[in-house]
């Protein structure tokens, strides 16, 4: 059920699980224009599978996109807040930016594993959303003043899309970015017909050696609004698979059995 909590003091949309079986809270990073109702259908697959969920937003509700104090450092901060608030414990998940988000400050958290959709380098989803034609206002005006009229009539529904602080991918493409040499193990979900991300740029962050391509594959930029179960059902056998007895919340009769 969608609730909100205050985590490491940020308000943060939250989802219950239901079950209350596995000892890992997966904190969501979302794509570019990516609402919590957009993520919903997905996260509300896993709670009921078990999981605890944390939405990240990138600022707060009352952030317009000419709220330039929500730039690209200050989200790093309120992800990596998010996950020490937690716990030593967290699964990271992250679609587009957020991708390389959750990348970007592994380091500074207890990242068990990593849920990375249709992830993209910041300069290059810079690149896609300035050679776009009719996507953006005029740069006399301002980047980004509003969720981009031709994306935003991509999603099926108004409450899927969200607006983005001005300078977010201006910081995020001038602070650069390399997928870390080392990180926790990553499943890579590469996308079909999405306007900012090509398959190809997101199937090369499922090179390394941490990192894993999974089978399913996301439609579309708004894809968890679509109620994927094949993605539900892979990320989290990739989760049990992978995080084993980490994760898993054994009663206390069985231990006491040892």
């Amino acid at each position: 059920m969608k609730q909100r909590r205050n985590v490491g003091g940020l308000e943060l949309e939250f989802e219950a699980p239901e079950a209350g079986r596995y000892m890992a809270p997966i904190i969501v990073c979302p794509g570019l224009f990516q609402s919590f109702d957009c993520w919903r259908p997905l996260t509300s697959m896993l709670a009921h599978r078990g999981w605890e969920i944390y939405f990240v937003a990138r600022g707060p509700d009352d952030a317009g996109p000419d709220d330039t104090g929500f730039g690209w450092q200050a989200n790093l901060d309120r992800v990596a807040t998010a996950a020490g608030a937690l716990g030593e414990k967290v699964v990271l998940f992250g679609s587009d930016l957020g991708a390389t988000m959750a990348l970007a400050v592994v380091e500074r958290t207890g990242t068990l594993a990593l849920a990375l959709f249709s992830p993209s380098r910041p300069a290059r989803l810079l690149d896609a959303l300035n050679a776009s034609s009719g996507l953006m206002e005029s740069r006399n005006r301002g980047p980004w003043r509003q969720a981009p009229r031709r994306i935003a009539k991509l999603a099926a529904n108004p409450s899927h899309v969200t607006v983005e602080s001005a300078l977010l991918l201006e910081e995020a493409s001038r602070a650069g970015f390399d997928v870390p040499g080392q990180h926790p193990p990553a499943l890579v979900f590469v996308g079909n017909d999405d306007s900012l991300v090509p398959g190809p740029e997101s199937a090369l962050f499922a090179a390394g050696a941490y990192s894993k391509q999974a089978r399913a594959r996301l439609s579309g930029h708004w894809w968890p609004a679509e109620g994927p179960a094949s993605i539900a059902d892979e990320v989290h056998r990739y989760l049990i698979l992978t995080l084993g007895d980490r994760v898993v919340e054994f009663p206390e009769e069985i231990l006491a059995d040892d």
